[in-house]
């Protein structure tokens, strides 16, 4: 197999990813490796966003700003603070949940690329300490890149925000601020990406190949990207290419798909309610819930319409990943492309009868 370079190795990977959803179709594959690209983030086209939200009172006088203390706001919410961190505390316990059935199901994508294998139970027990080391990984990762915009974009604000900054009396002051944090944290945000991307891309190769914690294989992944920086700058940029593109495509393919089938839910409801209404029916609790159940069926069924149709990136992506990483790396190339089997040798021909033996005495 030739070594690819980033341009090179994407038809390969559409003709992969074809055979894998349609040579043959296998429904329960499609539903499989669907389910998998959405808990790994394959199924979008990913990205991050800078949103900075400066408080109402960051102008006024000092005097009358108090941080938390004077503000009308908190002191609305103050009473209700316990649902707020009973909310907050679900939230985070539930990202937690959900980044370690990522951190297995990234594997277990692997298996589906490979090997054509969605076998999710088998998979999900086989993967379960490789998974357990990547999680931790994923923790420290998101940690750090939250910790470095909290300390370079979220502290500032915050002591701002306390001191009575006024932007007014400091425009100058304010416009270099606020350009310096949205400038570092904009970076934080692109060098972690990029570092998430050559971990889940090739570090988890080796990780399931041979059976190492992330921190050795990193090392050996730092020690091949070395010998190869610029090809591997250009996958990096190839891969943004190939998200923007495919996220041009699906979403056009996604509003074709998906227009007509909400032009008709909303048809349908309005329908019904001018139906329900010349039958006399009302706004009761039990038609409202009537109506949220219909709603939250059809939000349903738009969203697993949409999954579905975004399928062929979850096999794209893993596929262009490890085709680009099989020709520098001879494990994942051996795995990819097995060797021939061995010819078969004619077997040795029988010995020629004897005759027999004459008979002593």
């Amino acid at each position: 197999m030739p070594k690819y370079s980033a341009p090179d190795a994407f038809l390969p990977a559409v003709r992969r990813a074809k055979a894998l959803l349609f040579q043959p179709f296998r429904f329960s594959f499609w539903c499989r490796l669907a389910l998998l690209g959405l808990l790994t983030g394959e199924l979008t086209a990913g990205g991050c966003s800078l949103r900075g939200n400066f408080p109402a009172g960051l102008g006024r006088d000092r005097g009358q700003q108090q941080f938390f203390a004077a503000s009308d706001v908190w002191e609305r919410l103050a009473p209700h603070f316990w649902i707020i961190f009973a909310l907050g505390a679900a939230f985070f316990v539930l990202m937690i949940v959900f980044m370690y059935i990522s951190a297995r199901a990234r594997f277990m994508l692997f298996d589906a690329i490979v090997d054509a294998d969605t076998r999710l139970l088998p998979a999900w027990h086989k993967w379960k300490n490789a998974g357990a080391n990547f999680f931790l990984f994923l923790l420290s990762y998101t940690g750090i890149v939250w910790g470095l915009l909290a300390l370079f974009v979220g502290l500032p604000l915050l002591i701002a925000y306390a001191t009575g900054f006024n932007i007014r009396e400091h425009t100058l002051t304010a416009a270099l601020g606020i350009t310096g944090m949205v400038v570092v944290g904009l970076t934080v945000l692109v060098v972690g990406t990029v570092m998430y991307v050559l971990v889940k891309d090739f570090a988890v190769p080796i990780m399931a190949l041979e059976g190492l914690p992330v921190l050795p294989a990193l090392k050996k992944l730092a020690d091949i990207i070395a010998q190869q920086k610029g090809s591997f700058a250009g996958y990096i940029g190839m891969k943004i290419v190939l998200t923007l593109g495919a996220g041009i495509v699906f979403g056009i393919g996604t509003f074709i798909i998906v227009l007509p089938v909400v032009l008709v839910t909303a048809i349908a409801a309005v329908i019904s309610i001018l139906v329900g209404g010349f039958a006399g029916l009302t706004w009761t609790p039990v038609t409202i819930a009537f109506a949220v159940a219909l709603g939250a069926n059809a939000v349903l069924g738009i969203s697993i319409l949409v999954l579905f149709g975004h399928t062929p990136v979850a096999a794209f992506f893993p596929s262009y990943a490890l085709l680009y990483f099989a020709g520098r790396y001879a494990p994942l190339h051996d795995r990819l492309f097995p060797p021939p089997p061995p010819a078969n040798i004619a077997p040795t021909p029988p010995p020629p009868d004897l005759p027999p033996q004459p008979a002593i005495g």
